[in-house]
């Protein structure tokens, strides 16, 4: 069986199409996403009716459960906040019903690995460092003790982290071993923030236990253009080309 794990797509229909694309010649059989569908960009209608109609597994995201009312975002920054504000006032009725319905992680997929948005034990919590992986590993020990994969989003950034807390080096293919227990961060769709602006997913596979990260180019151009006509703040158009 092969996955397609994708995050963060914040409302970029450009890098949503090209990831579609990508996939469609990858031979995956299952899709999964990690939330925030929403935010940033100028096409949430758009992208959530396309990724509620293709992934197989659809958990919410921070910024979904704010557009969609179910929590304050004060603590947002301006930009975030600005783009939660226009989206809640752009968006439809009936895409606003859909982010009101999607699941809130923790989910376990097929019995074995687990899908989540932020960290395992709390779906808001960003894992940036070693600390914070061993926190999230002794969760998912305690709690999921059958599973030995963890996918999570949220940080924006692709990383993968051993069951001993250490952060592997990026590459674009890895054999884990059986047995043991990782964290699997995909990047992210419609915002990367790893200095490398192109669009950001992974395909895991369950027969061959390989893990594959993708980094693809989209028109990026497209997406600013978006963002600056509908009003909303430039910042977000500039840090797209820059990966931030």
């Amino acid at each position: 069986m092969r996955y397609a794990i994708i995050s963060d797509i914040h409302a970029n229909s450009e890098a949503l199409v090209t990831v579609q694309r990508a996939l469609s010649r990858l031979y995956v059989d299952k899709i999964i996403c990690l939330g925030d569908i929403v935010g940033y960009n100028a096409d949430p209608d758009f992208c959530v009716k396309r990724v509620c109609n293709f992934a197989d597994f659809v958990i919410r995201g921070n910024h979904d459960k704010a557009v969609a009312g179910l929590v304050n975002f004060n603590n947002f920054n301006y930009s975030a906040g600005s783009a939660v504000r226009w989206t809640q006032e752009n968006m439809q009725f009936s895409t606003l019903q859909n982010l009101k319905s999607l699941k809130a992680g923790p989910e376990v997929i097929d019995s074995f690995f687990l899908a989540c948005h932020g960290a395992p034990e709390d779906e808001d919590t960003y894992i940036i460092n070693s600390q914070d992986a061993l926190k999230s590993i002794y969760y998912v020990k305690k709690n999921f003790p059958e599973v030995r994969i963890c996918f999570y989003g949220h940080t924006h950034i692709p990383a993968l982290w051993n069951e001993q807390g250490r952060l592997l080096p990026l590459a674009d293919s890895y054999t884990l071993e059986k047995g043991k227990l990782y964290l699997i961060n995909p990047g992210s769709v419609g915002q990367p923030r790893d200095n490398d602006p192109r669009t950001s997913f992974c395909v895991f596979d369950t027969d061959r236990w390989t893990h594959e990260y993708y980094r693809i180019d989209y028109p990026i151009s497209e997406a600013q253009a978006k963002i600056i006509r509908q009003g909303i703040a430039p910042a977000l158009a500039r840090r797209l080309a820059l990966g931030l």
